[in-house]
């Protein structure tokens, strides 16, 4: 690491930055019974466990983990219907940054670190969270699954890879934060370094191959102060 630094930060969004566990968990529950009632579905009710278990996966997976095999044909009107609640929750302010987040990307970027955010959330809920709770000013790139143009493929090597090349960054000079597994593979299989935020919605063995674990936001601008002073020796 002594040779290298940070000039970037690529960020995931929910369980990253975001506390979803209001806006989007009650949202998509919300959702959910909407959904089941047009359907006279009376059987089965989406759990709040299994909608956190989900958070952060790329779609098709996510509802997939939400709902029975034989209600997957219900999948893309859940998905429409949810992210409608999410969206009005957000505007209703029921969203929230993690403690720290805020202070922390301000930090980042008097240290002359560009930002990005890259998401597997659906466009409208992308773009209403960054908006109401302030991050879009924060950004110099942000990118979700739904903005991807046709043919470029999917997933969040992909997001990264787009972001790194917007940005104007080489991977080497950059740190892939995230709270998921996919997050920590996307930034090894380009090599950024990485790290994992523990308090977010994967579990401790989703985060071990990380350069850094922490539940702290602060944590992580202190690595990246270490990162660049060990660049410097």
């Amino acid at each position: 690491m002594s040779s290298r630094t940070i000039r970037a930060a690529i960020f995931d969004l929910d369980g990253t930055l975001i506390d979803s566990r209001q806006a989007v968990v009650d949202a998509v529950a919300a959702g959910g019974r909407e959904v089941l009632a047009r359907h006279a579905i009376q059987d089965f009710e989406p759990s709040e466990a299994a909608i956190m278990d989900a958070m952060g996966l790329p779609p098709v997976e996510y509802y997939q983990r939400i709902l029975p095999e034989a209600l997957f044909p219900l999948s893309l009107e859940l998905k429409e219907v949810a992210t409608a609640h999410e969206v009005r929750a957000l505007a209703a302010g029921k969203g929230r940054l993690f403690p720290g987040v805020m202070k922390g990307l301000e930090a980042l970027r008097s240290g002359g670190i560009r930002l990005a955010i890259v998401s597997n959330a659906q466009q409208p809920y992308f773009v209403a969270a960054l908006d109401h709770l302030g991050l879009e000013p924060m950004l110099d790139h942000r990118e979700c699954h739904e903005e991807l143009p046709p043919g470029v493929g999917s997933g969040k090597p992909v997001l990264l890879r787009r972001a790194l090349a917007a940005l104007g960054v080489e991977a080497g000079d950059a740190l892939m934060v995230g709270d998921r597994r996919e997050d920590i593979l996307a930034g090894l299989e380009l090599g950024c370094a990485t790290v994992g935020m523990s308090y977010g919605f994967g579990s401790p063995d989703e985060l071990r191959e990380a350069d850094l674990v922490t539940g702290e936001f602060s944590s992580l601008v202190d690595f990246v102060d270490r990162f660049q002073s060990q660049s410097k020796a």
